[in-house]
C-alpha cells in the first residue's frame, strides 16, 4: 500500500496545533518534555506496549486546568476546523465514548481503557501491532461541485428583441 504524503503528514498537524494549544496552558509531563520522535510523541501508538504511556501524555496535555480529569471545555480544541479536519473529530469521539461512569468528566484510568479499546478496535489481526493499512484514513475529499455550462445563446430581453428589430 502507498500512503500519499498528506496522509501522513495530517497527523503530526492534528498534534502538533493539540499539543501547541494546550502546552501553553500545561507544563510538561515529568520526565522532560513530550517524549521522542516526529509528532512529539503524540502520534498514535503502534503496539499495544504505548498505549498507556501515549494516553497519560494526552491526557496531561487536555487537563489543562489539572484537575485530574478531562472535560468539554478542555475539549474545545478539537472545535477547531482544522484539527476536525484532521481527525480531531475522531479523537475527540474516542476521549468522550471513554467516559465510563457517564458524568461528563474523563478520569486518566477511563482515557486510558478507552484507548485500549480503541486500540483494540484498529488492531484487526490482533497481533499487538498496528500496520499501516489498519491506521485511520482521512476520508476521501468530497467530489467537485458540477457547475452547469455557459450559454450557447443569449438570452433575449423585451428591449432586444432576436429579429434586431
Amino acid at each position: 500500500m502507498t500512503l500519499r504524503p498528506i496522509n501522513l503528514i495530517a497527523p503530526f498537524v492534528l498534534l502538533a496545533a493539540l499539543a501547541g494549544s494546550a502546552a501553553a496552558q500545561t507544563p510538561p509531563p515529568p520526565g522532560g518534555g513530550m517524549g521522542g520522535g516526529m509528532g512529539g510523541g503524540m502520534s498514535l501508538p503502534r503496539t499495544s506496549e504505548e498505549v498507556a504511556p501515549w494516553s497519560a501524555r494526552i491526557f496531561t496535555r487536555l487537563d489543562v486546568n489539572q484537575d485530574a480529569s478531562i472535560t468539554g471545555d478542555e475539549l474545545a480544541i478539537f472545535a477547531n476546523p482544522t484539527v476536525a479536519a484532521m481527525g480531531g473529530s475522531r479523537m475527540r469521539a474516542m476521549i468522550v465514548q471513554s467516559d465510563a461512569n457517564r458524568d461528563s468528566r474523563i478520569s486518566a484510568e477511563e482515557l486510558s481503557a478507552g484507548a485500549q479499546r480503541m486500540f483494540t478496535r484498529m488492531d484487526r489481526d490482533g497481533d499487538g501491532q498496528l500496520a499501516d493499512d489498519e491506521l485511520p484514513q482521512r476520508p476521501a475529499p468530497p467530489p467537485p461541485v458540477a457547475m452547469p455550462p455557459p450559454a450557447s445563446t443569449m438570452p433575449t430581453f423585451p428591449d432586444n428583441p432576436p429579429d434586431g428589430g
